[in-house]
């Protein structure tokens, strides 16, 4: 007979969340049909207002996803809309190509 604690031990790749979406081993949200979660304008235009009055992490409750996904949404669209990050900042470093 098996104990418990063998028994309730949970795979390594894929944990299930609390929404129903799965996490990845190497913590890529994924939604119900295995796939990256995609941002459209109105979600972004949703998590920007709800920023002004909330954390990130409220926001991430309230869209079903991370905090760290909302915050790489906001800055790829940031990004994508013109600017570029300053040239002395610690966070900027040659690219290895």
């Amino acid at each position: 007979m098996l104990s418990a604690s063998i028994m309730a031990v949970p795979s390594a790749a894929g944990h299930g969340t609390k929404d129903g979406t799965r996490k990845t081993q190497s913590g890529t949200r994924m939604n119900k049909a295995g796939r990256p979660r995609k941002w459209t304008h109105i979600d972004l235009n949703h998590v920007r207002a709800l920023m002004e009055y909330r954390s990130a992490s409220k926001v991430a409750e309230i869209m079903g996803t991370t905090k760290n996904a909302v915050i790489g949404a906001l800055y790829r669209d940031k990004v994508r809309n013109g600017y570029v990050p300053p040239e002395d900042s610690k966070y900027t470093g040659q690219k290895n190509l």
